[in-house]
């Protein structure tokens, strides 16, 4: 649940949940590249900036979730955060949700 601390954006899908979440998550692979990041989706999944791991994934639930835990190459080491990945079935469809929490 979004706190104070959190930013959270929701969008409906006609796919069902598990073409929503691959969709998404090959999209997030392709968007991080052209940033220069190199996203490995899966259960001991990472970010990473070069050769620093930026990003690792906390929990992976196909079709389900994905968390990801954050930290900048450039930020403090105690200065993380959070992005969730939710799928959720809606009618014939799904809600996808992403949550960004700051640490």
């Amino acid at each position: 649940m979004p706190d104070a601390n959190s930013v959270s954006l929701s969008m409906q899908s006609a796919l069902a949940p598990a073409a929503a979440f691959t969709t998404v998550v090959e999209e997030l692979v392709s968007a991080l590249d052209r940033l220069g990041l190199r996203f490995e989706p899966g259960p001991d999944g990472r970010v990473a900036q070069g050769a620093f791991v930026v990003g690792a994934v906390t929990e992976w639930a196909p079709g389900e979730r994905v968390r990801l835990e954050w930290r900048a190459a450039d930020w403090r080491p105690d200065a993380t955060t959070e992005v969730e990945l939710r799928v959720e079935p809606v009618g014939a469809g799904s809600r996808v949700t992403l949550e960004y929490t700051a640490g």
